[in-house]
């Protein structure tokens, strides 16, 4: 059963803007350190950014409508699993497999989310 849906989507340049102005400061606050380690061995990091600024916030969407609140950019991560999908993990505990789908153009980059409850009901 559908839980909760959340979508964003971000221009790239906003993303590299700010990490042009803040830098590491920037980096930190939105990413988890291996998130940051992932998105610097990009040959454009600000597109792997965008992305994941994106599924946090299609994330926060997604789980609030399931009744799961977030309180931080660092509840929620990116990981890419050995065939090289985007999974959306977070801190909280759920009853939820959280599916997401990540993508981009040259200009914009798009996440959606959707939670899944595993409670029959």
């Amino acid at each position: 059963m559908i839980a909760g849906i959340g979508i964003d989507i971000i221009e790239i340049e906003r993303i590299a803007k700010a990490y042009r102005r803040w830098g590491e400061v920037f980096l930190h606050k939105i990413c988890t350190a291996a998130e940051a380690r992932y998105c610097l061995t990009k040959r454009n990091p600000a597109i792997s950014l965008a992305g994941r600024f994106a599924a946090k916030e299609a994330g926060y969407k997604a789980l609030a409508a399931a009744g799961i609140e977030i309180s931080g950019w660092h509840d929620l991560w990116v990981e890419v699993d050995r065939n090289g999908r985007p999974q959306l993990k977070t801190v909280s505990k759920t009853n939820l497999i959280i599916h997401l789908s990540l993508s981009h153009t040259k200009t914009w980059a798009v996440a959606m989310v959707v939670t899944e409850s595993l409670d029959q009901h």
